[in-house]
């Protein structure tokens, strides 16, 4: 739970970028107090996107990881590196040919 020390701490942020992988959780195990955080941001209008570097997943597959946990995720809110090459080359590359080596997230 939040203190109200701790909440007064958050004013003037209006968005929160939250790691994955040994923030909200460790492996497949939710960390203490990340789904009552997510709460609180939601629940105070804040804005959250939730970061990772890892390929295994696609947003989707880590939206639906969170919520196994407890946590609300959309997919919207996912950040992962391999949406950002894919947005990125869509943006400035548009119809290039691309050989992809990697986790299936890719």
């Amino acid at each position: 739970m939040i203190s109200g020390m701790e909440a007064a701490c958050l004013k003037g942020f209006k968005n929160f970028v939250l790691d994955l992988d040994g923030v909200l959780y460790l492996l497949n195990k939710p960390i203490p107090g990340g789904r009552e955080f997510v709460e609180f941001l939601r629940d105070h209008h804040y804005r959250i996107a939730f970061l990772s570097n890892n390929t295994f997943l696609t947003r989707e597959e880590y939206v639906e990881k969170l919520r196994k946990m407890g946590i609300e995720a959309f997919p919207e809110e996912m950040v992962t590196s391999a949406f950002t090459v894919a947005k990125y080359l869509g943006e400035n590359h548009p119809g290039a040919r691309v050989y992809v080596i990697g986790e299936e997230g890719l």
